[in-house]
């Protein structure tokens, strides 16, 4: 499973929205969670409400985009830079066109 890059907005130490996940057959996920479930061992990322948005087969693998319309990221714990050091999520995949959400105002990509 890719990282989850995440798109919403945050509210004091809170990152609020959606996940996108990507699983293919070396790395597959046999049941999606549909209740929310901690995503890392730290417990600063939680994700609920995933299904597979985008399913297609590359040569010998079926690739899934799972995404999940709820996630919560704790933020208070992260070092603040002061300007972005990373790639902006949009260059690094495409979000599966989906109807217009109300979480398009940040993203990050974990």
């Amino acid at each position: 499973m890719i990282g989850s890059p995440l798109r919403g907005h945050v509210q004091e130490n809170q990152f609020k929205g959606e996940a996108l996940a990507i699983a293919w057959g070396g790395n597959p996920w046999d049941e999606i969670p549909t209740a929310e479930f901690t995503w890392d061992q730290q417990g600063h990322l939680k994700l609920d409400q995933g299904k597979v948005v985008i399913s297609k087969r590359e040569r010998d693998t079926v690739i899934d985009w799972i995404l999940f319309s709820q996630a919560s990221l704790d933020v208070s714990a992260f070092y603040p830079y002061a300007q972005a050091r990373m790639t902006q999520p949009e260059q690094l995949c495409d979000w599966p066109k989906l109807p217009a959400s109300n979480h398009e105002k940040a993203a990050i990509a974990l």
